[in-house]
């Protein structure tokens, strides 16, 4: 008998068991790039502007297979490891790097794309990376473990002086960082 199929089960597949911040962070590359093709559109013409947007297209789909090849390569469980899957994987990062590399050879080199203008595009990847880190969803695991070896507040009327009890917590959180 067959048991049915859980939302746990289907975020075992790459694609499901994406993090939620690297959906942002790819999110937030892709607007990067498009508001800087924008740019170059606007303020150098069409031909900058389209070599802009194939850098950030290049990025965006970078990280995408990147994340895709470390998910897999870094599951959640050491179980979920495949020998076959960890070749075929190391196979796609080898095909992903020389298509990567031919690619921008074959269009700077028949005159496609302005090399300057790429690599704005490719600029994409680490502000959208910035800034999708900067308004993604955080969880509060660590904002509690920063927090879970401070000592609970004491009553007041305790007998101990306002000032001993600061540089206690003072130095507890000196030895946190």
């Amino acid at each position: 008998m067959s048991q049915p199929t859980t939302h746990d089960d289907d975020a075992k597949l790459p694609e499901e068991g994406m993090d939620g911040r690297l959906r942002v962070a790819m999110g937030s590359v892709a607007v990067a790039g498009g508001v800087l093709a924008a740019v170059g559109v606007l303020e150098w013409g069409a031909h900058v502007g389209f070599s802009v947007a194939v850098g950030a297209g290049l990025a965006t789909g970078n990280l995408w297979v990147l994340s895709r090849i470390v998910s897999t390569l870094l599951p959640r469980e050491a179980s979920e490891v495949q020998a076959g899957a960890a070749r075929m994987w190391g196979v796609v990062a080898l095909v992903k790097m020389a298509a990567l590399f031919g690619g921008v050879w074959l269009l700077m080199g028949h005159g496609l794309v302005s090399p300057l203008a790429l690599t704005v595009g490719f600029g994409a990847l680490p502000i959208g990376i910035a800034l999708g880190s900067l308004v993604s969803d955080r969880s509060a695991a660590p904002r509690q473990s920063r927090t879970k070896n401070l000592p609970s507040p004491r009553p007041q009327g305790s007998g101990e002086s306002d000032q001993s009890d600061q540089s206690d917590q003072s130095d507890q959180l000196d030895q946190l960082d």
